[in-house]
């Protein structure tokens, strides 16, 4: 029998995340960045397919190997039917996040001691194991791997859109 959690592309936020406690953590980046975003909660207002969270932490190790942490008051998740991709912006899509995705962005719900953990690390800034708590995190769920405690893998056709954008497009 497999026990293991199935990831479902979903075009809808289902009416049943609505009352998430924990925060939601989104893998928004994964190469050569890697970035995500914890979501403290989801916002059941858009009614148009898209999904909006709100008091928002976004994580992100450039390609250097620096590090940042930013708050968003909300970012906005949809597809964008024209390119076929799932677009994510902090400011109602004036800019996107760096790497739109072929594949549904992947969303998980953090188990409490997780989330506790997670946000003592952010407040800490203690990068390595803010990262380490994602990186686990994603690695446990089909179609993502970490051969290493550097490195995470996701699906091929994940965080990989930005070529179907002009380059006048605004990424952040």
């Amino acid at each position: 029998m497999d026990t293991d959690p199935k990831l479902q592309r979903i075009d809808r936020l289902p009416q049943s995340l609505i009352a998430v406690e924990q925060p939601l953590v989104i893998l928004l980046e994964n190469g050569p960045a890697f970035s995500a975003l914890i979501a403290a909660h989801v916002d059941p207002e858009p009614d148009d397919g898209s999904i909006r969270v709100e008091e928002c932490t976004q994580f992100r190790i450039e390609s250097n190997g620096l590090h940042h942490i930013r708050k968003f008051a909300t970012v906005d998740f949809r597809f964008d039917k024209e390119r076929e991709v799932w677009i994510s912006s902090p400011n109602q899509f004036d800019s996107l996040f760096s790497q739109p995705s072929s594949d549904p962005y992947a969303v998980l719900q953090l188990a409490r001691p997780q989330a506790a953990e997670l946000e003592r690390s952010i407040i800490r800034r203690n990068y390595d194991d803010i990262f380490e708590i994602l990186r686990m995190s994603f690695a446990s769920q089909p179609k993502f791997y970490s051969p290493s405690s550097a490195e995470l893998h996701a699906p091929d056709n994940y965080a990989n859109g930005r070529g179907n954008f002009p380059p006048t497009q605004r990424f952040i």
